[in-house]
């Protein structure tokens, strides 16, 4: 078997090329990349020594040293990742996949990077127990996933996953996506730098940087924020809006909404900004209202997937999130359970459950209909106690930003077996956010109220220059966006879950706050450079 990047020889073997020609056929390739390295290298040296670049230049330089540096840190000395918690197997079985999984071995306890080719039959690979046969769970994650599981033989010379080839692919796109954010930020070099390391301090960081080597759905969803907010900069900035502004925007904010079924939201937020601006001049249509048609079918379209998308999540799922908040959420913490279950119209006698996962046996829903429970106990219906009680509404929050104080899910392990680290334990090679969101907000979690509002009304106040200059009040108009998916990502997390559940969720709120403070800095620096303060 030939030996691959990610061996442990082969990449650190270099031949150099035949300097008097020869008859080695690497030779003339070496001496054709040879410019090449020698253009990226001045590039990069240029960028170090804050020299002038052109803006091609210098987001060909961003995307190489950010994209370099996300790749060391999750594959240099060892890679890291996350492990399986479960929905890694319901997400990838339908790719013909199974984790390397010694029998009876926890999933959880050690991170594991290779998946392996394997024959599903029946419901062993559906969304969940008996009656969910034939269900899938999508995601936009399949398209990176299978993309590196296409990628896996040529770089490691075996079949099927490798996390570790996830990684790589996923830091080029990490690269291209701060290199494109920050880009877009007027002024200096090192006003555009500051972004980019502030930037890439988030997405390496060690609450999210292991889920881009995990078979996790969530990397998905931080590539397509940070897609979207570049989308949503340039549809502001631009002198007038053509198609494919609109286009960039919807497949940004589709490939987000579409991660997770709780990131669908992102596609309501954004589909409202497809008609904030009429489209370009020149055209057949004329009027304000004539020319926001092509928006209008830009958001009808978004909005129509998101649907799909919504209306395909297996029924399982439905009701593991509804049992989940019930008996994890709502009823242990209420002041008078048998009265909640009488309001919701399901037996008082289960109050003696609470606490009782789905998958024990003594779970309450063994003899009841599940499509009933969830028919009674949906969120529509839990929404109504909490306001039927504003006080314990109020509580929920507080737990919600108590919970998302610790930023990081714990639990999942990010080293494998050969690391020599303890089952269970998680990596902190890069923690910046983390050490400084955890001393922070830690000791007071409602100073998230408090830095979200300092942050959205920052983003308003530059959005409002958006008549003066675009380019400044398109990164304030960003930042508003961003405000508004903070709110509803936090808001649907602690509303659709309970338990440990809430934690799991909560990781793309906290994801989307910290890109609102990057935003946020983004929009300060513009605003100031421009003289408009």
């Amino acid at each position: 078997m030939s030996a691959g990047p990610f061996d442990a020889a082969g990449p650190l073997r270099r031949v150099a090329p035949d300097r008097a020609g020869g008859s080695a056929g690497g030779s003339a390739g070496g001496a054709r990349r040879a410019p090449v390295r020698h253009a990226a290298t001045a590039l990069v040296l240029r960028f170090l020594r804050g020299r002038p670049l052109g803006r091609a230049a210098e987001f060909v330089v961003l995307a190489l040293v950010t994209g370099g540096a996300f790749a060391l840190r999750m594959l240099a000395g060892g890679g890291v990742g996350l492990a399986d918690d479960g929905r890694g197997h319901q997400l990838l079985c339908r790719l013909g996949l199974r984790q390397d999984l010694p029998f009876n071995t926890p999933a959880a306890d050690r991170w594991r990077p290779l998946w392996v080719p394997h024959t599903w039959y029946g419901e062993a690979c559906a969304a969940g127990d008996p009656g969910s046969a034939g269900e899938w769970r999508h995601s936009t994650q399949l398209l990176l996933t299978s993309a590196a599981e296409a990628l896996t033989p040529a770089l490691t010379g075996q079949q099927g996953l490798d996390l570790r080839v996830l990684a790589g692919l996923s830091a080029v796109l990490v690269g291209l996506l701060v290199a494109g954010l920050s880009v877009l930020v007027p002024g200096s070099l090192f006003r555009r730098a500051v972004v980019a390391g502030l930037l890439l301090l988030v997405l390496a960081d060690g609450a999210f940087a292991g889920y881009f080597a995990s078979a996790h759905p969530e990397p998905a969803y931080f590539a397509g924020l940070v897609g979207t907010v570049v989308a949503v900069t340039v549809l502001f900035r631009a002198p007038a809006v053509t198609w494919r502004h609109l286009l960039l925007l919807v497949v940004a904010a589709a490939f987000t909404a579409l991660a997770t079924p709780r990131s669908t939201f992102v596609a309501f937020a954004a589909a409202p900004l497809l008609l904030v601006r009429p489209y370009g001049a020149g055209t057949l249509l004329r009027g304000a209202v004539l020319r926001r048609v092509p928006g209008a079918l830009a958001a009808l379209v978004l909005c129509a997937g998101t649907g799909w998308f919504l209306s395909s999540v297996p029924e399982r799922a439905t009701l593991e999130d509804d049992y989940s908040a019930v008996f994890a959420e709502v009823l242990p913490h209420s002041p008078d359970p048998a009265a909640d279950l009488r309001a919701l119209g399901l037996p008082e006698v289960w109050t003696a459950s609470a606490g009782v996962p789905l998958s024990d046996a003594a779970t309450p829903l063994t003899q009841y209909d599940p499509q009933r429970f969830s028919e009674l106990a949906g969120l529509p219906q839990r929404v109504g106690l909490y306001l039927d009680d504003p006080q314990r509404l109020r509580e929920l929050a507080d737990r919600g930003l108590s919970t998302l104080a610790v930023l990081r899910v714990p639990g999942l392990a990010s080293y494998p077996v050969s690391s020599g680290e303890p089952a269970q334990a998680q990596e902190c090679r890069v923690c910046v956010l983390q050490t400084a969101w955890q001393r922070l907000f830690g000791l007071e979690p409602h100073l998230f109220v408090a830095v979200f509002l300092v942050c959205s009304a920052v983003c308003a106040a530059v959005a409002w220059t958006l008549r003066e200059d675009r380019r400044v009040g398109a990164l304030g108009a960003a930042g508003v966006f961003l405000s508004a998916v903070v709110l509803v990502q936090f808001t649907v997390a602690v509303l659709t879950g309970g338990g440990a559940d809430v934690a799991r969720h909560l990781v793309t709120a906290g994801f989307a706050l910290a890109l609102l403070v990057v935003t946020t800095v983004a929009s300060v620096l513009a605003y100031r450079h421009d003289g408009l303060g």
